[in-house]
């Protein structure tokens, strides 16, 4: 037996360090840390040995298992003996499963014990100036079991200058001040001492809870870690825009951050650009807002705990890049260039840059443009043939998306309806109609020989030319050709002769910018004159005068002033006519209509816009054009011109308008004076009353006086480092709680309202957070004192997480202390030595954070003989709600300190009680619950020993005189007294031979109720159980059979009754009771039963006797029947017993005569 008893023990002994293990937590609130361990290899560890270290390893993994990754937390180790050897690096696991399988594949190096080789190591190798991650906590892991073989200090040295946290674990045989100097300080912080191999995992729990602080983190045990949020998605992108969603935390949340980052183009977040919001614990998706066009951003979404910050969930979003302009079109195209022309979408833009290239080309041309610009022609391009045209807006603040469209130049083409007219000896015009795109047009002409070619280029707004100095009698070879800028379209020619004859000669006087006199000379021959005239562009016929021959000049009048006119001469002869050379001429021109000047914008309102100018003298009108940029539309007013002001009104937002007015002098204009317009948005007012609400180290809380007709609150703070956030908060608040500052820290604060996408004026007020040091405790005194118990209270610290409350002897001895929840203000210190000085001190916690202690001297009073107790408690009186307790006083009490709690579990209750109280009323107690109820005696500040007793309440109410009315064949009506303050009745009934159970709720007003339903002589069992809200009462049943009413006959029984049936005698009984009991009301006036015993004997012989019924049977049918037993004598005479006068037997009255 012995044996066994120490093979159980051996089985239990690991039980403490499994518990650590299960017991040992996550470390919350760390996002980043390089942490590698540093391993001693030497041979004098051996294997054994060797695995309880990996084993120690792979546990101080497990609390940072969550939250390993590229970004989070990274694992190397080194080992070490004579050299050190990589295991592997900060980079090489992303995430903790893998962590864990290298260190647990870690193989044993075996050698000398050179740990400053493997320190320099690890300041070489892992923590150089380029090899670290700025800001990330960095911490090294030493485990070795003996003294270094080389110098320590040096390599140690530069490591923690490197800001590297150096844990140092011994051993065994390691060397304890060695590794206290290796160690950083505080060395009780970072070194820590095993004298054994087997108990190094009793180490575990401090260790972590070490690494885990180091790291930035809080390690949480227990019940307390809860699953982060996940299943993080990008719902829609926007240019400025993410909507993200996520799975909700568990546990119970106070709330979400949600951070986000943009990153560069390989990847590298953009640190002073990053953002952070505050979320309610209801939410789980938001808009982030304000984001770069085109911009990968890290978005995280950590979970927010009341002492705590809890799990992340991270993903990557891109926004969609931004426009930089709108309606980017072709206006105009031609064999050789595209005119494009777009509207600018965003206002902070350097300019443009433009690349084109025919299309299936790769080589493409390039030009840069202001950022004023709006269109441009691409010239020089090949006729007919698509272009590919890139327009990329340029700016340094964030991305544009380029914007593509694809137009075609216009093929060449040669002009149409090439025509000669007013030929003569010397001249003619040679005529055409235009070509669409053409820049100009080159006449030629010449003999058809190709001798004496001329050559003249007009502009694109002729189509027609006169050609003089031409020989009389002579063929000539027009052409004309399209011009595309330095391209020619195809030519069109014609061949046409002049006339030959006498040279008449046609000269022209300019009298006027409306008359012209037109002089010829008298030709001899001549039969008279026709002079014709008409503007030289225009479709309208030309005017003509005939004159007679003595006439050689006409005055031509109501011409349009600067205006060229083609006049012709036909000199008339016998049976033709001669065209004298043509002469172009021009009308005088009248004196120019100035322009208007000073052309302003003067006021604004809303929508309306009043323009004024300076006038032109003369002016009898002006004329305003106002054109819009959106659409193009064009309206047009003219005012008298004394007006020098004008009032446009309906105006649209945030549309540019191109205003020209000019000046009218009868049907003459004046050039038009452009002026560009814009009517921007309503000024957003700005908020009142901002003002700081609460102060602490990491949250500042500003309220503020809304803004009528806002439609959001834009809050931005800014440190004094220029990092600035910003959240948009809806219409109905006006306070916010800006959390996750720094402590100490000055803040700028500012809230501008917003209405749609347009912004007031910020109001802005400077602020500082509250101190970093955590605050002290205050009134700290002793409550209660007794020999062996001290109970301190005091008052907290505003915010404080927890408590520390630490004690020890004043004269020595070992110090103890236990850490309490920040809602508590006083502590019971137990297991005291009576008669003994202590030192209390008493430290407030926020986070992980410690304020300074504050200790006060507590001596415990020295034993004394203990407190009598109560004596004869007891019980004596109770009820459903109430207990009523009595006791014998004890001696010299000072009070009595009665308490109570259910049996079953639940909140213990006391009351203090005076010293002249020899009983109590306990009330408010649950009816029907079992209560242990215990007082105890005071004296000053002792306690005597509790007295007990146990006592169960009063259940709830029964109903009473529950019983059957009236009974059918198929039903039972039953009644009851009700229970007072019934609310319902639960009824039941069942046949107790068969099971099963039905059942029905009945009003708490009922107090009968008809069963029906049931077969016919079978015995139920009914209960009654009255209903108190969800509460039942006690039952009550009462038993009843089912049987046929008013039933009236003869009833005989003929039972086989020999000896051989005598085993069945109990069933036969209970037969024939079920069956009397059914048949109702038994007696002469209703129905009679008689019975008869029958039996053969072994001689064949027919015998009868009286049947045996049950006395109470025979009692009911009004014919007494005494029990004979089942046992007969085969020769006694018919309806005869062993006894007859003992057994007399009568017939029945209803049956005269009747025998056996």
């Amino acid at each position: 037996m012995r044996r066994w008893i120490l093979f159980l023990a051996v089985l239990l002994a690991p039980a403490p360090a499994l518990a650590q293990k299960r017991n040992q937590g996550t470390c919350i609130n760390v996002y980043a840390a390089d942490i590698v361990f540093l391993v001693d290899g030497s041979s004098s560890i051996g294997r054994a040995n060797f695995r309880m270290i990996r084993s120690f390893m792979e546990d101080l993994v497990r609390p940072f298992v969550h939250v390993v990754g590229e970004r989070g937390v990274r694992f190397g180790a080194v080992q070490y003996s004579d050299d050190p050897r990589l295991e592997f690096t900060l980079s090489q696991h992303p995430n903790g499963t893998e962590v864990r399988r290298a260190i647990q594949q870690l193989s044993y190096k075996t050698g000398n014990t050179r740990t400053g080789a493997g320190l320099r190591y690890i300041a070489d190798n892992f923590f150089g100036p380029t090899q670290i991650r700025p800001g990330v906590p960095q911490v090294c892991i030493l485990i070795t079991d003996g003294k270094s073989q080389d110098d320590t200090e040096q390599p140690s040295v530069k490591l923690k200058a490197q800001g590297t946290k150096v844990f140092a674990v011994g051993i065994k045989n390691a060397d304890r001040a060695e590794l206290m100097s290796v160690a950083s300080t505080p060395s009780d912080d970072y070194f820590f001492y095993v004298n054994d191999f087997k108990i190094l995992s009793t180490l575990l729990p401090l260790v972590s809870r070490r690494v885990c602080a180091s790291t930035g983190g809080v390690l949480q045990t227990g019940s307390q870690v809860y699953s982060g949020p996940s299943n993080l998605v990008f719902v829609e992108q926007a240019a400025d825009a993410l909507r993200i969603r996520w799975t909700a935390a568990g546990g119970p949340v106070t709330g979400y951050k949600v951070q986000y980052v943009p990153l560069t183009s390989l990847g590298q977040q953009v640190t002073a650009e990053m953002k952070e919001v505050s979320l309610s614990p209801g939410e789980t998706s938001t808009v982030l807002r304000q984001l770069r066009g085109g911009t990968d951003y890290l978005v995280t979404v950590i979970a927010q705990y009341a002492n705590s910050i809890g799990e992340s969930v991270s993903g990557t979003g891109r926004t969609e890049a931004l426009s930089g302009v709108l309606n980017f079109r072709v206006v105009e195209a031609g064999p050789s260039f595209l005119r494009l022309a777009w509207a600018a979408a965003l206002e902070s833009l350097q300019g443009y840059r433009i690349t084109y290239m025919a299309q299936g080309e790769a080589q493409a041309e390039e030009m840069s443009l202001g950022a004023n610009s709006v269109s441009i022609m691409l010239s020089n391009l090949r006729p007919n043939t698509d272009y590919v045209v890139t327009l990329q807006p340029v700016s340094q603040q964030q991305t544009v998306a380029p914007t593509r469209i694809t137009g075609r130049t216009l093929r060449l083409e040669r002009v149409q309806q090439l025509t000669v007219e007013n030929i003569s000896q010397q001249s003619m015009v040679v005529t055409w109609r235009g070509v669409s795109g053409a820049t100009g047009y080159r006449v030629s002409w010449g003999l058809p020989s190709g001798q004496d070619i001329r050559k003249f280029d007009v502009d694109a707004s002729k189509n027609s030319y006169l050609l003089t100095g031409l020989q009389p009698g002579t063929d000539y070879l027009l052409t004309v050709m399209p011009l595309y800028g330095q391209i020619e379209g195809p030519p069109a020619s014609i061949r046409r002769r002049t006339e030959t004859g006498i040279v008449q000669s046609l000269r022209t006087v300019i009298l006027g910018p409306t008359s012209i006199q037109v002089l010829w000379n008298i030709i001899r021959d001549a039969r008279g004159y026709r002079l014709e005239w008409k503007r030289a562009t225009g479709a309208e016929p030309p005017q003509t005068v005939t004159l007679p021959t003595n006439i050689d000049r006409y005055q031509l009048t109501g011409l349009q002033p600067a205006t060229e006119y083609r006049i012709t001469l036909y000199t008339l002869y016998d049976g033709r006519e001669v065209a004298t050379p043509v002469t172009i001429s021009q009308t005088g021109v009248e004196p120019q209509v100035g322009s208007i000047s000073d052309l302003r914008v003067v006021g604004t309102v809303g929508k309306r816009l009043r323009l004024a100018w300076g006038g032109v003298p003369g002016a009898t009108e002006y004329k305003i054009v106002l054109r819009s940029s959106q659409d193009g539309s064009e309206t047009t007013r003219q005012i008298p011109g004394t007006q020098t002001m004008l009032e446009l009104d309906d105006l649209s937002e945030e549309v540019t308008y191109i205003v020209r007015v000019s000046a009218l002098i009868g049907r003459r204009e004046g050039s038009a004076v452009p002026l560009s317009i814009r009517i921007g948005p309503q000024p957003v007012g700005s908020i009142t009353n901002l003002r700081v609400a609460e102060i602490r180290p990491n949250q500042l809380r500003v309220t503020w006086s809304g803004l009528p007709g806002a439609t959001s609150y834009k809050l931005t703070w800014r440190a004094s480092d220029g990092q600035e956030i910003s959240r948009v908060l809806p219409a109905d608040r006006t306070s916010f709680s800006i959390e996750g500052l720094q402590a100490g820290a000055a803040y700028v604060v500012g809230v501008s309202a917003l209405v749609g996408d347009r912004e007031g004026s910020p109001v802005t007020i400077p602020v500082r957070t509250a101190p970093e040091q955590v605050g002290m405790v205050s009134s700290l005194k002793v409550l209660s004192s007794r020999s062996n118990v001290v109970r301190v209270t005091w008052v907290g610290v505003p915010g404080a997480t927890a408590y520390r409350v630490v004690w020890s002897r004043r004269d020595g001895g070992s110090e103890s202390s236990k850490l309490v929840s920040g809602d508590t203000s006083s502590f019971d210190i137990l297991n005291l030595e009576g008669g003994v000085s202590y030192t209390v001190k008493v430290t407030a916690l926020i986070g992980n954070r410690e304020g300074d202690p504050v200790s006060i001297v507590v001596t415990t009073p020295a034993e004394v003989a203990p407190v009598q107790p109560v004596g004869n408690l007891q019980v004596i009186d109770s009820s459903e709600q109430r207990v009523r307790l009595t006791w014998s006083p004890a001696p010299g009490s000072s009070g009595y300190r009665l308490s109570w709690r259910p049996v079953a579990g639940g909140p213990e209750r006391s009351q203090l009680l005076p010293p002249n109280v020899r009983s109590y009323d306990i009330e408010g107690l649950e009816a029907g619950v079992r209560y242990e109820i215990r007082i105890t005696s005071l004296v000053g500040s002792q306690e005597s020993e509790p007295v007990g007793i146990a006592v169960s309440t009063a259940p709830l109410g029964r109903v009473t005189n529950f019983r059957v009315t009236e009974t059918q064949d198929d039903s039972v009506t039953l009644a009851w007294t009700p229970a007072p303050g019934a609310t319902g009745y639960l009824l039941t009934w069942k046949l107790p031979q068969e099971g099963g159970e039905m059942q029905r709720m009945l009003p708490g007003s009922a107090t009968s109720h008809q069963v029906s339903g049931l077969r016919l002589g079978h015995r139920y069992v009914f209960t009654i159980q009255p209903l108190f809200g969800s509460t039942r009462g006690m039952e009550s049943s009462v038993t009843d059979r089912t049987v046929c009413r008013d039933a009236r006959g003869d009833v005989i029984f003929l039972v086989h009754g020999t000896r051989d049936s005598a085993y069945s005698a109990e069933a036969v009984r209970a037969l024939l009771t079920n069956t009397v009991s059914a048949l109702g009301r038994l007696g002469p006036d209703a129905t009679q039963v008689w019975g008869a015993g029958l039996w053969v004997s072994p001689l064949t012989h027919l015998t009868h006797m009286p049947l045996v019924l049950p006395p109470a049977l025979g009692a009911a049918s009004g014919h007494p029947v005494s029990p004979l037993p089942l046992a007969w004598d085969r020769h006694s005479a018919p309806c005869a017993t062993r006894s007859p006068a003992a057994v007399p037997w009568e017939l029945p009255p209803a049956l005269p005569g009747s025998t056996c």
